[in-house]
């Protein structure tokens, strides 16, 4: 990098000196100005070049996010992974949505290889709550070569490295450490709680109510933090955080220079991996990554970012350069910001009514299924006590029915026993000793009444019980 940029000071030196002096023959002044136009296009190419060599490419990221993985699906770049409920889109990955309980994360795959690092994440947090809303999001820089779940706005806090974490939530076990932007520096042995104690960082407005009217897909915020060794023989490293929290394109410093344990050194960073992660509990929030900027020299990143603030969408050409064109070239240039614009909105608000369906959808589904499983519940209940009920008076019924039956038919049987025995006793008196044929007329109206009872308690129970 060093002799990249001696060489353009070297050309730019030269171009100057080409360009200085007194008079010039006309027939070198065309020469001239092709050897201006090389040496301007070498000055540009290795200043380019110098920037792509301090930008760590394969770890970067931005929109349009046009790469798919084996199943087809988006992905921010080949050395990332998409985790949880992540969905990548082509100008946003939305890590949650505006949904209670879901977790998602993006992981690299890649370690970070260099001795210094300049990490800019570009990100937006926003949803439908006004004054209820969370968790958070968190940028980690840690040993990790892969994402592992937890509870710590979405990853494990077993961690050897650095957190930087956006936290919208305001727990009230933890006011008294809370902070918008909580820095956490962990070596592999502390938990969360621990973590929070020790944490640095700084407040700022990071959330976005959507139902605002000054709410677009304009609306983000960025954070940036820098790990870089002190100057000396000190091998310690330093790590700093800043923050825009407007998207303004000015940093406002969040963490001054602070050393770094002496475990986190030149060797764990080189070893490195970058995620992001994000996670909902009761409350909710949309948390959507935009860009990062990964390099390997702050000082570029810096210049870098400058740079891409002031640089137009639609490049004014070279060459004729009356007014009229250079009109049509403004008028291009704010057509095609608008475009961008417009193409990021739509989606962006596509993808929340796709989520809101989706979400009604599957509400709809439930109170259906739920619906119908009190219902037949009811229908159950209903049976059941139905049946339970007529079984009990059915029963009730014939027991009182049978009772009722045999004290009518012992009343008629002792009625009737009553009249022959009286019948029986008036013919032996008169008959004297012809008892035999009154004993016989006895047993014969003892049959027939016994005949005439039989078929009349038939005939009731046919008539009463069914």
């Amino acid at each position: 990098r060093e002799r990249m940029e001696a060489n353009v000071a070297f050309l730019s030196v030269a171009t100057s000196r080409m360009g200085s002096g007194r008079a010039v023959p006309r027939r070198c002044r065309s020469r001239r100005r092709r050897w201006e136009g090389v040496l301007g296009s070498l000055v540009l190419g290795l200043a380019a070049r110098s920037s792509r060599a301090a930008q760590i490419e394969a770890l970067s990221f931005s929109a349009p996010f046009t790469t798919l993985n084996s199943q087809g699906e988006r992905q921010v770049g080949k050395s990332w992974r998409s985790s949880g409920s992540t969905t990548v889109h082509a100008n946003f990955a939305r890590l949650t949505p505006d949904r209670q309980s879901k977790k998602g994360a993006m992981w690299s795959t890649k370690s970070l290889g260099a001795a210094e690092v300049s990490v800019g994440l570009k990100f937006r947090i926003s949803g439908q709550g006004k004054k209820y809303f969370g968790d958070g999001m968190a940028l980690w820089l840690t040993d990790q070569r892969s994402y592992r779940s937890g509870d710590f706005h979405g990853a494990t806090d077993k961690f050897k490295g650095i957190g930087v974490i956006i936290d919208t939530f305001k727990n009230a076990e933890l006011l008294s450490y809370h902070k918008d932007i909580t820095i956490v520096i962990n070596e592999g042995e502390s938990d969360q709680e621990e973590l929070l104690t020790a944490s640095l960082g700084c407040n700022g407005d990071v959330r976005y109510h959507e139902d605002r009217g000054d709410f677009s897909v304009s609306s983000a915020s960025r954070v940036k933090f820098v790990v870089e060794p002190r100057f000396g023989e000190d091998p310690a490293l330093l790590l700093s955080v800043f923050l825009d929290a407007a998207n303004s394109g000015e940093y406002r410093e969040c963490v001054a220079p602070t050393p770094l344990p002496a475990s986190l050194d030149a060797t764990w960073l080189a070893r490195s991996y970058l995620g992001v992660s994000a996670s909902t509990g009761q409350l909710a929030d949309n948390h959507d990554v935009l860009a990062l900027d990964v390099y390997s020299d702050k000082q570029v990143h810096n210049e870098v970012e400058n740079e891409l603030g002031d640089q137009p969408l639609f490049a004014p050409g070279e060459g004729v350069s009356t007014e009229r064109f250079d009109r049509i070239e403004a008028a291009l240039d704010q057509l095609l910001a608008k475009f961008e614009h417009l193409q990021h909105h739509l989606e962006h608000e596509l993808v929340a009514v796709d989520d809101h369906v989706r979400t009604t959808i599957d509400k709809l589904a439930k109170q259906e299924r739920s619906a119908e499983d009190r219902i037949e519940t009811l229908e159950l209940k209903l049976t059941e006590s139905v049946t339970d009920s007529v079984t009990e008076r059915v029963a009730a019924l014939e027991i009182a029915m049978r009772d009722a039956v045999q004290k009518r038919v012992k009343a008629v049987e002792q009625t009737t026993l009553d009249k022959v025995h009286k019948t029986v006793g008036d013919h032996l008196k008169v008959s004297g000793r012809g008892w035999t044929w009154g004993f016989i007329f006895l047993v014969a109206v003892d049959v027939v009444a016994a005949v005439a009872v039989y078929k009349w308690y038939v005939k009731f129970k046919k008539s009463h019980l069914l």
